[in-house]
């Protein structure tokens, strides 16, 4: 799969030398990729951005990427000011949603984890396989989830939509959880209220909730706080393992 991965993104960056860790040079400029432990910061507009080998990409303020393809334990963080048409995250890649970015559509499989800041604003994001998606804020129009893949959702500057799927799982940490046919409302933990439909068919809502939908009902901030320190350590040490 690896190697798959690494023809379909090297196919996507043809006519064109590739300088490691460092952008295609043309003009335009339509495609780069990062690899081998390397960093790079882009502020400039691409087609295509192909990431690997655990290397780490920032795009920036600036930032205008068609399609970005994320794998083998590669990072890629979207920061303010960047618009990303599509964000493709796979083989155990880590991506970062942060404040100010706006992204149309994050497809997360292979044990990828994602993590979505309050402040972002991201259209789709759909779990595949054992993919993670942690939702910490931002503005989410769809969340599905297919397979074996799971969510985490502690706070959501708005969320539209969550749909599961097959064996997927979903926990939401929060109280006064309601759920009435389709739609699910509640409060989150620092005490702003929310409501969005949670289905398993989007043309047929259930009135059923939904099997993997956890609650774990939070009272106290410090409790949620002392949470996600820890879900944010177990993150760092499995990439950290992954990295050794």
């Amino acid at each position: 799969m690896k190697t798959l991965n690494r023809i379909f993104t090297l196919g996507l960056l043809t006519s064109a030398t590739l300088v490691h860790g460092q952008p295609i040079t043309e003009d335009p400029i339509t495609a780069t990729i990062n690899t081998g432990d390397s960093e790079m910061v882009i502020n400039s507009q691409y087609d295509n951005l192909g990431a690997f080998e655990f290397s780490k990409t920032i795009a920036g303020n600036h930032a205008e990427i068609t399609n970005a393809r994320i794998f083998d334990n590669a990072y890629f963080e979207a920061a303010s000011g960047s618009k990303i048409e599509t964000v493709y995250a796979n083989e155990n890649s880590d991506i970062k949603v942060a404040a100010g970015s706006e992204i149309k559509a994050v497809l997360a499989g292979d044990n990828s984890t994602t993590t979505v800041q309050t402040g972002s604003n991201v259209t789709t994001i759909s779990g595949y396989k054992q993919s993670t998606i942690d939702v910490f804020g931002g503005d989410i129009s769809w969340l599905q989830l297919y397979g074996q893949s799971s969510a985490n959702l502690f706070y959501a500057d708005d969320l539209s939509w969550l749909v599961l799927n097959d064996d997927s799982q979903v926990n939401i940490y929060g109280k006064e959880f309601n759920y009435s046919d389709g739609h699910l409302s509640g409060v989150w933990e620092n005490g702003e209220s929310f409501s969005f439909w949670a289905v398993e068919n989007v043309l047929l809502p259930d009135s059923a909730m939904p099997e993997g939908i956890n609650f774990h009902y939070v009272s106290e901030p410090a409790s949620l706080a002392l949470l996600t320190v820890g879900i944010l350590l177990l993150r760092r040490n499995r990439r950290g393992k992954l990295c050794s």
